[in-house]
């Protein structure tokens, strides 16, 4: 019998069950990182989970801001994203 739990992260990360969205989601910061040759700084919502939002659905339990969850399909509040073009860091 297998002791180890398991870490169901479903509500924290968004794959759209696809092969491989990790490396989808870094093709899309890599894109926006060669559109700009410096430092992007994007922060995720800190509205708590089932508000309702004027973009998302009222009864779906997504509270993250759009582009945020578009390049890095994390759902989780107080997150920052750093992409740095000028060290290739995404």
């Amino acid at each position: 019998m297998n002791n180890q739990s398991t870490i169901d992260y479903s509500s924290i990360f968004f794959d759209d069950g696809v092969k491989n969205p990790q490396q989808r989601f870094l093709d899309r910061r890599k894109k926006l990182g060669s559109l700009c040759k410096d430092v992007i700084v994007l922060f995720a919502s800190e509205t708590q989970f089932n508000e309702i939002q004027p973009w998302a659905y009222a009864d779906h339990p997504i509270c993250q801001e759009p582009l945020f969850l578009f390049l890095t399909g994390i759902n989780q509040r107080n997150a920052i994203l750093i992409i740095d073009s000028r060290n290739n860091s995404y």
